[in-house]
């Protein structure tokens, strides 16, 4: 079985995310606190997790000292447009990459195979992407989780603030052509 899972827009300690998404939460700590019980009651400290971008809203990472610590699994950041904290000017990326020992990898752009299956990981939504497989994204703070032929929306706000497993991309996705070794 593999433990691979998905997420995005999290938008950790920004304020706005709350009114501009309609989250249900009062506060931006009530919001904070609950993402990363949602996150922990999936994920396992030893799993594998793609965060698509939008960790937080901030430029740099002290919101971060407190939360990316206390997620489970292994971290890698397809960065988003508001990760201006993992960024590569001014050695940011490298920075990082010290401050948070499960943060194994900040990169823009992914592709990974899973039981013969390749995805693609990016932020944003893309047109096309490498040839039959399936495009994994944030970004677009929908809550339509596939948003596109082939192309699967994993932000929080469309999987009622949890991570998405990689069982649940293979579900939404059925039927879709997919690489065959």
């Amino acid at each position: 079985m593999n433990n691979i899972w998905f997420a995005s827009d999290h938008h950790f300690g920004h304020n706005n995310i709350l009114e501009y998404c309609g989250r249900p939460y009062d506060t931006i700590e009530e919001h904070d606190d609950d993402l990363i019980k949602r996150h922990n009651e999936l994920v396992g400290p030893d799993e594998t997790v793609y965060f698509l971008g939008d960790v937080t809203f901030k430029k740099t990472p002290d919101k971060l000292y407190d939360i990316i610590p206390q997620l489970n699994g292994s971290i890698t950041l397809i960065r988003g447009n508001h990760d201006y904290w993992a960024k590569d000017k001014k050695g940011n990326k490298e920075k990082a990459l010290e401050l948070f020992p499960n943060l194994v990898e900040i990169v823009d752009y992914k592709e990974i195979r899973v039981d013969k299956t390749r995805l693609v990981l990016m932020h944003y939504p893309i047109e096309t992407w490498n040839h039959r497989s399936i495009h994994l994204h944030g970004h677009t703070h929908n809550f339509n989780k596939v948003s596109g032929k082939g192309r699967i929306h994993v932000g929080v706000d469309a999987h009622n603030y949890y991570p998405v497993h990689i069982d649940e991309v293979f579900k939404l996705a059925n039927g879709l052509k997919r690489d065959r070794e």
